[in-house]
């Protein structure tokens, strides 16, 4: 591709001197000086601050547990009692909720 170029007088003279002492013509330095430019990667936008509020809220464990695995084993232990009384009150186990699921066992192929 041809194209013409408008350069500030110094720039350009600058820009001749370099690819003279480089070796290389002055249409091979704007070349080069383009692609390392357009192969920047683009700078991270700037953005505003985030600021969170800060809660005065006293921190730590619910009351009665002493360690955070005791808390991860308590909620455990609640979701499996929910879920076991959620299959109760179905009286089939919560098949219901999905037809053909009460006939099907992993020995089947689907």
């Amino acid at each position: 591709m041809q194209t013409t170029l408008r350069l500030d007088d110094d720039l350009g003279r600058r820009a001749k001197t370099q690819a003279a002492a480089q070796g290389i013509s002055l249409t091979r330095l704007v070349e080069e000086a383009i692609r390392e430019h357009l192969d920047r990667p683009a700078p991270a936008r700037r953005r505003r601050p985030l600021h969170l509020p800060v809660s005065s809220a006293a921190g730590g464990l619910a009351p009665g547990f002493a360690s955070l695995e005791e808390a991860v084993a308590a909620a455990d232990l609640a979701t499996d009692q929910a879920l076991a009384r959620r299959r109760l009150i179905t009286r089939d186990g919560g098949f219901s909720r999905f037809p053909g699921l009460d006939r099907w066992s992993p020995a089947e192929e689907v």
